[in-house]
């Protein structure tokens, strides 16, 4: 506790020190707020000096969440949020000691993170956009801690829909599909985003398959049931429009619904790039829009890619 006692002495600008013990795993922090009433005390030095008084350094350890250096600044923000407003968060490495990160910095981390999704945000869906999404698929990448699946919404028939009743409509569209995103998926595990135009992103972290199924079957179902209502009575009751493709010819085509690509990353996938996730899921939107619920999935293993199909 001397030791103790002459850190403070000596770093008056120090209101705490973490603590580790022989092997640097941290234990937790001593703070000043806990010694005060030994330090203005006449005696208090010599009396948590005195081995009699048995009074250790580990009675006055305050806890404090740790969380690996190397884990994602959004990991690091939730460990953060969930603790009992610590005055920072330790960072380990191998689970050893490897700094500490102050709660000023903290709220730069968040500060900075509030201010680039603000300006990454889509100005139709008030959702975060293309950078963003990157930037959450890249930490996806780098985390080997939990299991996610990434999803690309891709509308089908929208086109002609939108050449048909003007822009206006085609955002109501694009708007109402942004509303399910945040009504029906769990915002504690899920990312949402807006790729552009009539494309959705969303990522999901530790759920388990049957739940992500689950949650994409009915936001499709969801979509296509509420989309009607943008049409006119006799094109509902009929069920499609005409209108012409892009070779110039009238056709018919089905009234809008929406296409789901599920790429699933174990947190024991093998590492890939921001590229070969985009030539995956490019290849799944196509499979998603040939299969008759409209939706495939793959998923990356520890070796390769496996089971990209349409789902059945």
């Amino acid at each position: 506790m001397r030791k103790v006692f002459d850190l403070f002495k000596h770093h008056s600008e120090c209101s705490f020190f973490p603590v580790l013990d022989r092997a640097d795993k941290p234990r937790g922090l001593v703070c000043e707020k806990d010694l005060k009433r030994y330090i203005y005390s006449s005696y208090g030095r010599e009396l948590l000096s005195n081995s009699a008084y048995r009074k250790r350094l580990i009675d006055f350890l305050t806890p404090c969440p740790s969380i690996d250096i190397h884990c994602p600044a959004e990991r690091l923000l939730e460990a953060y949020a969930a603790a009992d407003s610590p005055p920072g968060m330790i960072m380990t490495e191998n689970f050893t000691y490897a700094g500490f990160i102050s709660q000023a910095a903290l709220l730069q981390i968040v500060d900075s993170k509030n201010l680039a999704a603000a300006r990454d945000q889509n100005p139709l869906t008030r959702l975060p956009g293309n950078n963003t999404i990157i930037d959450y698929v890249q930490q996806v990448l780098e985390d080997h801690c939990q299991d996610y699946c990434l999803v690309y919404f891709d509308f089908d028939n929208f086109k002609p829909f939108n050449d048909t009743y003007g822009f206006r409509i085609g955002d109501r569209a694009i708007a109402l599909f942004a509303d399910l995103l945040r009504k029906l998926l769990p915002r504690q595990s899920c990312f949402i985003g807006h790729v552009g135009g009539d494309d959705f992103f969303a990522g999901f972290r530790a759920l388990v398959h049957e739940d992500v199924h689950q949650r994409v079957s009915d936001l499709l179902d969801q979509f296509q049931h509420e989309a009607q209502s943008l049409y006119d009575a006799a094109t509902r009751e009929r069920g499609y429009i005409e209108a012409t493709n892009r070779h110039g010819d009238l056709v018919r085509f089905p009234l809008l619904s929406c296409s789901a690509a599920m790429l699933w990353i174990p947190a024991t996938a093998a590492a890939f790039t921001l590229e070969d996730v985009s030539q995956i899921i490019a290849r799944l939107k196509k499979s998603a829009k040939a299969s008759p619920i409209g939706q495939a999935e793959a998923t990356i293993d520890a070796d390769a890619i496996t089971g990209e199909r349409p789902d059945a």
